[in-house]
């Protein structure tokens, strides 16, 4: 199996029997990416980044694609809440003092009481697509199918081949579900107690 970016492109070639597809390859693992941006939320893309806040508002980091967990700097105790922006906006006019929301608004985080400060974000990050400059990724190195087959089913649906773009996305969809249960199985380790209460 391919575990870098030319040898994908490569391999994508041969599986389709054909060499008059190369310039149109780079687009049908741009697609399969912008799939697998979408469905996986994985433990390896999770980091951590301080954010300054200034009169309520800040920029999301690069990348970002999901909270896990946001707290003021050195209140690692006292985990901020997540509010809509409807929500966070009653907040802020009725009496916000010492409320610990944030909302999402397009690029930017924002806070209750329009404090400033720094923020420090658990997030999941979109992970760094494969180009001439970036080779490889935990993606195609862990679970180097899930390119291919995703990239294949593109490729079919380009050359209208409906059944084979049905029958690559089956086994696409199948890497899929197997990405995030190696995911599940990394992030909860060992068994799960239950206590009485």
């Amino acid at each position: 199996m391919a575990t870098t970016y030319t040898e994908l492109k490569a391999e994508i070639a041969d599986f389709l029997e054909r060499n008059d597809l190369t310039a149109v390859v780079d687009t049908f693992i741009d697609l399969a990416e912008a799939e697998m941006q979408r469905e996986l939320k994985l433990q390896a893309f999770e980091t951590t980044s301080s954010v300054t806040i200034t009169a309520g508002v800040g920029d999301l980091p690069a990348g970002f694609n999901k909270a896990r967990a946001v707290y003021w700097q050195g209140d690692t105790n006292n985990p901020l809440g997540y509010a809509t922006p409807d929500e966070l906006e009653r907040i802020n006019a009725g009496n916000p003092s010492n409320v610990s929301k944030y909302t999402i608004v397009g690029t930017s985080v924002k806070v209750a009481d329009d404090q400033s400060g720094t923020l420090v974000m658990t997030y999941t990050a979109n992970f760094t697509p494969l180009s001439g400059s970036n080779a490889t990724n935990s993606i195609l190195t862990n679970h180097p199918a899930c390119y291919l087959y995703g990239a294949l089913a593109q490729a079919a649906m380009y050359l209208k081949d409906f059944e084979g773009a049905s029958a690559y996305r089956r086994v696409f969809e199948s890497e899929l579900a197997q990405v995030k249960s190696d995911n599940t199985d990394k992030k909860y380790v060992g068994q799960l107690a239950v206590r009485a209460a």
